[in-house]
Parts: structure tokens; C-alpha cells; sequence
């Protein structure tokens, strides 16, 4: 499957020690791969309730690699909020049956037809760069569709990390701020 896919591209470029940010992190399914495999995490993830799924699972994580290791190194912070070009609040609509498919709104506050009806929320958003200093070895962006506007937030990150490795969910269909194109040049 595409999850096992890029888990394991994900673990491929993990060793003890070294740094990974991770944009919107759900449950924090690869924090915790990478937490197991002795990295320092730091994960964000805007919606309440899945951030607590998300901490419990990275703590769990913590709680096993110090139990396999005395030594491990591996450690996750949690941020709620989302990754964005500057510092404010959004909308977020959240999905009724797919729960990885949270979306933050356009400023019209348009709910994405495709997503029926549902509960919106209020967020935080904030740029990566005012949480997270580089080098950083691995950074995972799956945003819902505000991934250019993510990386706008993460410059100096980017900038400070010649040896990083970019995990990018790519659906054109929700991509806001940019085209496909620029995402990708």
C-alpha cells in the first residue's frame, strides 16, 4: 500500500540523533517511527482531539524506546497549531468519516463541497521557523492541501538544511496558495 511505501521511505532516511519536523501529524503515526528510531521530532497538528491521540502515542513511543534503551535519544514535541506562511488564526473543516482529511479554509470560509457537511473549528497557524531552528534531517509535509503554505513558514528551515530529505503529499485539487507547478519548482 502507499502507507507502507512511505513509511518505509520515511524510516530510510531515520537514524538516532537526528532532527525531523512533521507537518501535520495526525495521530502521529511517523513521529512515532521516528521517535522508535531515535529522533528528535517536532510535530504539528492544529485539530484539539487529534493532537491528544497524537501525544499519547508519541509519550507511548518515548516510553518504549527508553524501555528498549536506556540511552535512547529518541524525543517529539507537540504543537497545536498548523504550519502557515505567517502567524494567525483559520478555519479548519473537519471531515465526518476520513479523519486525515481535515482541511484548513480559504479566506471566503468556503467548505470544500466534496467533504458534505460538518463540523469547523477555529486554529492557531504559525510559521515553522518561529518553532524550529535548522539543520533538520527529514521533514514530512501531508497539510491537506496548505502545503505551499507551510513552506512558506519554514524558509529559514529549508535554508539551514543542505541535507534534507522531503516527504510532500501532492493533490492539486486542494492546493492553496500556489499551482502544482510551483509547488514543485
Amino acid at each position: 500500500s502507499w502507507a507502507d511505501h512511505e513509511t518505509r521511505l520515511f524510516r530510510a532516511h531515520l537514524e538516532p540523533g537526528c532532527r525531523v519536523v512533521d507537518l501535520g501529524a495526525n495521530i502521529g503515526w511517523f513521529a512515532v517511527q521516528a521517535v522508535l528510531a531515535g529522533a528528535q521530532v517536532h510535530a504539528f497538528e492544529p485539530v484539539p482531539a487529534i493532537a491528544e491521540v497524537c501525544e499519547r502515542n508519541v509519550q507511548r513511543a518515548q516510553e518504549h524506546a527508553r524501555n528498549a534503551d536506556a540511552n535512547s535519544s529518541g524525543k517529539c514535541s507537540v504543537y497545536r497549531i498548523a504550519a502557515g506562511a505567517t502567524r494567525g488564526t483559520a478555519r479548519i473543516a473537519l471531515a465526518t468519516t476520513n479523519f486525515g482529511d481535515n482541511r484548513v479554509l480559504d479566506a471566503s470560509g468556503q467548505r470544500p463541497a466534496d467533504m458534505g457537511g460538518g463540523e469547523e473549528i477555529e486554529i492557531a497557524v504559525a510559521p515553522v521557523d518561529e518553532f524550529v531552528r535548522g539543520p533538520v534531517r527529514f521533514l514530512k509535509v501531508d497539510t491537506q492541501g496548505s502545503e505551499w503554505l507551510a513552506l512558506q513558514g519554514a524558509r529559514r528551515l529549508l535554508a539551514a538544511s543542505p541535507q534534507l530529505a522531503l516527504l510532500i503529499e501532492l493533490w492539486p485539487y486542494a492546493l492553496r496558495g500556489a499551482t502544482a507547478e510551483q509547488l514543485l519548482a
